[in-house]
């Protein structure tokens, strides 16, 4: 059996230098899933890492996203779905290249991030995640109605030392996304990922 470890959402932040954001429940139904060929295959980032993207043997309509960076290998579950007529990808890690669960590692919970497809062809894909420092200004403005959680560092000095965890429905996630899905402040340059073949 093959083994399954759980990472770091932080990991992924660091991977994609940046803040995302992340939820407990998925951000697609099965009926908006989409799947397109064009996005198999080994592709170079803009840092010149290499990503693997191929389909989930085990789960229809899904692919498997490996990604490496100084050693570190990183296995991503994706899902591309639709929200009125525009192409988001929803990700969540299930295992990285460690020899060994350690304790830390088994209190960690996977959790869902929400990226949009700007771009999707077989010789390059642009993608830009929803970014954790626009969703926290709506959140102290007041500005966002959603389910979450501030999940606090041990010894935080302010709340810019927590992360924000939605824990929202499928359905309320999706109405969120519609409703940002094309506002441009939503979204973080340094957050974005240029894949080439």
């Amino acid at each position: 059996m093959k083994k399954r470890i759980i990472i770091a959402v932080a990991l992924i932040a660091v991977c994609l230098q940046g803040c995302i954001v992340k939820s407990i429940h998925p951000f697609f139904k099965e009926s908006d899933v989409i799947y397109q060929e064009a996005l198999e295959g080994t592709w170079q980032d803009q840092d010149k890492n290499k990503w693997v993207i191929h389909k989930n043997p085990f789960k229809p309509n899904s692919y498997e996203l490996h990604y490496s960076k100084s050693g570190r290998n990183v296995a991503l579950l994706g899902h591309l779905f639709t929200i009125e007529g525009d192409m988001y990808f929803d990700m969540i890690p299930i295992e990285d290249n460690s020899e060994e669960a350690l304790v830390y590692d088994l209190h960690l919970l996977p959790t869902h991030s929400i990226a949009k497809v700007d771009k999707l062809t077989k010789q390059d894909v642009v993608i830009k995640w929803f970014n954790e420092e626009w969703l926290r200004k709506m959140f102290t403005q007041n500005r966002i109605k959603i389910s979450h959680e501030l999940v606090m560092d041990e010894n935080p000095q302010s709340e810019d030392d927590g992360m924000y965890l939605l824990t929202a429905s499928t359905d309320e996630l999706q109405k969120f996304v519609a409703k940002y899905g094309n506002n441009d402040d939503a979204y973080d340059s340094d957050l974005r990922l240029y894949l080439t073949k």
